[in-house]
This record gives structure tokens, sequence and C-alpha cells, in this order.
């Protein structure tokens, strides 16, 4: 939204800086004007305007110039509906010359805008960009800045497309990148989906602001979005390396990211870094160790799933499988013991008793299996041991 007080300084130096002609305003008309002009340069704008509200002409000329005066006096007065009512007045009464006419509609459209009458403003604006398309009479940084306030209400009105056509006419008149352009381009581009179009714009912003966070993260989000998981992973990094503090969640994508990429061994060093300390989740703890075992680390990922079943019995299977895995059947018969009696927990036990030479400990346990549920498995193992060694 345009600052408030810039409106009024503008305003104020189109009031001081206005010539009354008096060869042009009638006699009566012309004395009125100037006493409101002395009365208002020694900062009486009350009386001023009492003054040329008393003005009763029928000349067209001097009653759109009176109404032009009384609507930059109002405005400065935070009258802001006369303001517009004397401004509306002096426009559809036509009686200025054309370059002040023109100049007369454009303060009205910035008082509607301010106002949050963006119809209204759109409408006035894109006359006023009309009218100088013949008269030439703005100044290229007047136009950029119609073209940005047109894009400001676009935006406002969430018409997208009109607000990246706004600032396209900016660049055309030769605007510059600021910060308020591409911030109305980046909304514009991620309301329409235009997610690659987004990043671009981001880029640059984040260019310009390289210390605001909010661009370091809309740009990981929109390479994520995208599908550009190396990208992603490469601005986490950088985010990281300029000072940046990740949040858990942060680093969890980054160890995500780095198993997009194959290394499963970043991965699971981030998640057993966050892991430390008696405060680790069993989920945490479990994808920590499926990253272990990904890399091949079999101790780091026997410690992570241990840690993880110690928090959450659902996890114990597949630390004994891993014990299994690697040998270890005395201690995943310890494990063993603390799950559920069921078939697959005797079978488990008969083949690691087995492993550990006790044929003996190993039928006890194919038997019981047999008596849980008797299946091929269970019997062949029965079969298998009860032969003569």
């Amino acid at each position: 939204m345009m600052n408030r007080s810039l409106i009024m300084l503008v305003l104020t130096a189109i009031f001081l800086g206005s010539n009354v002609n008096a060869q042009e305003l009638s006699r009566s008309t012309a004395n009125r004007v100037h006493q409101a002009y002395e009365l208002q340069s020694q900062g009486d704008d009350t009386k001023a305007i009492e003054v040329l509200e008393s003005v009763d002409s029928s000349r067209t000329f001097d009653t759109s110039y009176v109404q032009r005066m009384l609507g930059i006096l109002y405005w400065q007065e935070e009258e802001s509906a006369k303001a517009e009512k004397a401004l509306s007045h002096s426009i559809e009464l036509k009686g200025l010359p054309a370059e002040q006419h023109t100049e007369t509609q454009r303060m009205l459209a910035d008082i509607q805008l301010s106002n949050g009458k963006m119809s209204q403003a759109l409408d006035n604006y894109h006359q006023v960009i009309s009218q100088n398309q013949t008269q030439k009479s703005l100044q290229p940084e007047t136009v950029q800045q119609i073209w940005l306030r047109i894009g400001q209400a676009n935006y406002q009105m969430e018409s997208w497309t009109s607000v990246l056509n706004a600032s396209k006419s900016y660049y055309s008149a030769g605007g510059k990148t600021t910060t308020s352009v591409l911030n109305l381009r980046l909304g514009a581009e991620l309301s329409l989906k235009q997610w690659n179009n987004a990043l671009k714009t981001t880029l640059v912003l984040r260019g310009l602001e390289p210390e605001t966070e909010r661009w370091w993260t809309q740009t990981l989000n929109l390479y994520l979005r995208i599908g550009n998981f190396q990208q992603a992973l490469s601005t986490l990094k950088q985010y990281e390396r300029a000072g940046f503090e990740l949040t858990k969640d942060q680093y969890r994508m980054m160890a995500q990211l780095y198993s997009k990429q194959g290394v499963p061994e970043k991965s699971a060093q981030i998640f057993h870094n966050l892991n430390k300390g008696d405060t680790a989740k069993a989920k945490d703890l479990a994808i920590e160790a499926q990253h272990w075992q990904k890399a091949r680390e079999w101790d780091e990922s026997l410690n992570a799933w241990a840690r993880a079943s110690g928090k959450d019995n659902d996890y114990r299977w597949s630390y004994i499988q891993l014990l299994m895995q690697n040998k270890q059947y005395k201690t995943a018969i310890s494990q063993l013991d603390k799950v559920e009696e069921s078939s697959r927990r005797e079978l488990t036990s008969v083949e690691a008793y087995y492993r550990l030479g006790n044929r003996e400990q190993a039928l006890k346990h194919a038997q019981k299996a047999n008596q849980i549920k008797s299946d091929r498995v269970a019997l062949n193992w029965i079969r298998y041991l009860n032969q003569p060694q």
C-alpha cells in the first residue's frame, strides 16, 4: 500500500508549486485563490478551505481549478472522502488544461488506492497512462510509479495476471529492479503456480537481501516443489554456511536429501547428531538405524536399533533381524526374550541356537513353534534336528 505521508508530501509539493493564471481565472476567483494560498502558506489550512468553499463561479475553469485545490487541502486535513469528491468533480468538469487534468486524475487515483478503492483507482491510473501516451507530459519516474501502483492495486484484488502485466510495463518504462516490484511478481507467480518463474524471482530477491531468511527458505521450498533435490540440498548447505541456524526439521530434510543423492552415511550422521541425549525419539533413532544400515555401517546401525527398541518395542524385530544378519546370535536370543510368544519368535530362536551349536535348545524351540503353528518350516527343523549327528 502506498505510504500516506509520501502522498501528503507529493500533494503539498504540487499545491505549493501551482501557479495561478490570473488571465484564465475570473478576477473574483483569482482573488480568492490568492487569499487561500496566503492562508495555506501560513499554515492555516482550515481558513484556506473556507475561502475556497465560498467560491461560486459559473466558469468551468474556475470551478475545476478551485476543486483541485480543495482536494489537495482536504487530503492534507485527512478528509479523504471530501478530497476524493473534490478531485472527482474537477476531473468531471474537464475544465483544466490537459497536463493539469492528467496530474489531477493521478492525485485522485493515489487517494483512491490509499482508501482501498482499487477498481476506481485502477480506472483512473489507466486513463492517466492513456492520456500520457498522447501528451508525453509525465516524467519516466512518474510513469514507473503509476505502473507500480497499478500492480499494487491488482495485487490487493488478487488479479495475478494483471500484476505480472503491470510489472512488465513498469520495466518497459525503465523501472529498476526493487524489492517492491519483485515482491509483487513473486506473490503473483506463486498464486499462479508458476514455480520456475517464482524461483527465478526469489533468487533475485535473495541476491538483493541475502540476510533475509525468508528468501532462503522460499528458494529451498521451490527447489523441492520442482523436484530439483540436488539444488535443494545445496541451498540448505549454503543457508547453514551463511550463518543461519537450521531447525531440527530442516536437518531432517537435509538428511532425506542426502539419502536421495545416494549418500546414506551423511543422512545417518545428521540423525546421529540429532539423536544425542536421552530425549531422542524412537522414530528418529529408527531412521538413523536405517540410514546406517544402507551405508553398511553395521555397528552404528545396531546401536541405533538398540536405542530405538529400548524406547519402543515395535522396533525390536528390526534390531533382532540385524543381529542375526551380523551373526550376533547370543544378543539376538536375549532380545527374543523381550518379544511376544509367536511361531516367528520360536523359529528365529531355532536358527540362533543352531548357529551357536546348541541343537538341543534349537529342537526345543522348533517343537514349540510347531505347537503354536504347525507348518513345513517347523516340521523340517524338527526332522533335521532329530537326525543323528
